[in-house]
């Protein structure tokens, strides 16, 4: 038993030893692991090592992963990194080229054992060769669509005879941009390259659509001492082919089908159309409603033509579909200068106004007028009143497009309150805008909200602006679709130019603002 005892005792010991662990006391750490010895040093030349050994100050943890260990030009294969307590290792593979410089980055990849602080960044740079090479390249990557910096995309450094550069190819020197944008690839051999940006968001660095933004390839640039790239690079979303994305039953006679874009013409063929159907876009141009008379279908087939040259279809069974009885809602507060919205879910194809009524707080008739919009029904006051309204539907007030009569009865109080009074926003602009320039103006929420043509102009008014904050963008519309079009990677087309972007203009309530945008 006592040497059982002695046996657990020294197991208990060993492990103790074998788990790094910080004396207890004394202030917490907060100091990044740092690197003590480096063998070879950084910027070794004629190095023929079979491997880099970095020795740390204290244990250390490692993350090798693509998104945190750069190297370039590219090793193949790649190297093997081995850990060992405060020693991280890095076996070299065979075959390295010795007419080039190599950096092996490590990129958030070093932490502290015990309380996680990070070593951002640490670089190994060496070369078989006589010389480390010294030439660099540094710039700024943008997005095209509003001129904002762009960090954590990369930016790369291509063959000047590269014509696929990011789509088939990768890189042979590459570097990431930091939070403002800025970028330098260094340890570059002096010559030609063509330069392209990526946000590579699974690190294999080729363009992967449609949700990483990329840029064109730059004519070949030639690459020496410090040399800086004149031109800001910017990265787009490749321009989606358009297609269907869904779909959604939304009463028993009715659904709506969504895109996954902006439509500007679309040719509709549905195999068990009848007259009496009813097909509409929304307001964005990116989901179509379809209202069928047919009782008891059982399915629709649809096949859309898009934008001219793009073909899609959508078969969409309707024997399980779900029972949704025909509503009524609204919403508020309601502008008494405008009318009140009642939403039926169902396409209005006739309406009796005489089972429609307004009451006051005084249950005093409301004069008022009907007309009905698509799924909607629009009132409209004859006089402005602020307060409480009870509205009524009663039974049999609407009748729907498949010929079904409104069953239930409705009835909700509503209220109505002076809006705040509007205000307007002038802008002026430096010079005159150039032939084919838009606007857009977009709410906080990014809600676009106005879409002007602004060609050649020098000033511009955009009234009845509720109070908050809001942003213009001005591009110049190309094609002369009255929209901003995204860059085609595949095909070199940049996309369409924007010229001036202007956040958080602040609007205040009844208060004009004049504001000049220079560009």
């Amino acid at each position: 038993m006592k040497r059982l005892l002695c046996l657990i005792a020294l197991t208990w010991l060993l492990m103790r030893c074998a788990t790094p662990v910080a004396p207890p006391g004394g202030d917490r750490d907060t100091e990044a692991p740092q690197v003590l010895v480096q063998v070879p040093r950084s910027g070794a030349i004629n190095y023929q090592g079979d491997k880099i050994e970095l020795i740390f100050n204290e244990y250390i943890s490692f993350q090798g992963g693509a998104e945190r260990v750069l190297i370039t030009p590219r090793m193949d294969p790649q190297p093997k990194f081995v850990l060992k307590g405060k020693k991280l290792i890095i076996n070299l593979p065979e075959g390295l080229d010795p007419e080039v410089t190599y950096s092996i980055s490590l990129l958030n990849a070093i932490t502290d054992y015990r309380e996680g602080n990070v070593l951002k960044l640490y670089k190994c740079v060496f070369t078989r060769g006589a010389s480390i090479d010294s030439s660099s390249l540094s710039g700024v990557v943008v997005n095209s669509f509003d001129k904002q910096v762009v960090g954590n995309v990369f930016v790369g450094l291509f063959d000047p005879n590269d014509t696929s550069a990011f789509l088939l190819n990768k890189p042979i020197y590459i570097a990431p941009t930091n939070d403002q944008g800025q970028f330098k690839v260094d340890y570059v051999k002096e010559g030609q390259y063509k330069i392209a940006a990526l946000e590579d968001k699974n690190f294999n660095f080729k363009l992967d659509p449609p949700s990483e933004r990329v840029s064109l390839t730059t004519n070949p640039i030639s690459v020496g001492l410090a040399s800086v790239l004149e031109q800001e690079i910017q990265v787009f979303l490749n321009k989606k082919k358009p297609q269907i994305e869904g779909y959604k039953v939304i009463s028993n006679n009715s659904l709506y089908v969504y895109f996954n874009q902006e439509i500007e013409e679309i040719t509709l063929d549905v195999e068990q159309f009848v007259e009496n159907d009813k097909v509409y876009f929304n307001s964005n141009n990116d989901t179509l409603f379809y209202h069928w008379s047919t009782r008891d279908l059982q399915q629709l087939d649809f096949v859309v033509k898009l934008n001219r040259n793009h073909i899609d279809s959508l078969n969409i069974p309707l024997i399980n579909k779900p029972k949704v009885k025909a509503f009524y809602a609204t919403s508020g507060p309601q502008d008494p200068k405008k009318a009140i919205v009642i939403r039926t879910g169902e396409y209005v194809d006739y309406f009796n106004a005489s089972l429609i009524s307004l009451k006051d707080s005084l249950n005093e008739a409301m004069e008022f007028s009907v007309t009905s919009d698509k799924q909607k029904l629009l009132l409209q006051l004859s006089k402005h009143y602020y307060g409480n309204l009870l509205l009524s539907i009663d039974s049999g007030a609407v009748v729907f497009n498949d010929g079904i009569v409104s069953k239930e009865s409705f009835s909700q109080q509503l209220v109505t309150e002076e809006v705040r009074l509007k205000s307007v926003l002038s802008l002026t602009f430096g010079k005159p805008l150039i032939s084919g320039a838009m606007l857009e103006l977009y709410t906080k929420e990014n809600k676009r909200i106005a879409v002007l043509s602004v060609s050649n102009l020098t000033k511009l008014d955009i009234p009845e602006l509720n109070a908050g904050k809001y942003t213009v963008r001005i591009y110049q519309d190309a094609n002369g679709n009255s929209k901003w079009d995204s860059g085609d990677v595949k095909e070199q087309r940049p996309p369409e130019s924007t010229l001036v972007y202007s956040k958080n203009i602040e609007i205040k309530e009844n208060w004009d603002k004049e504001l000049t945008l220079n560009f």
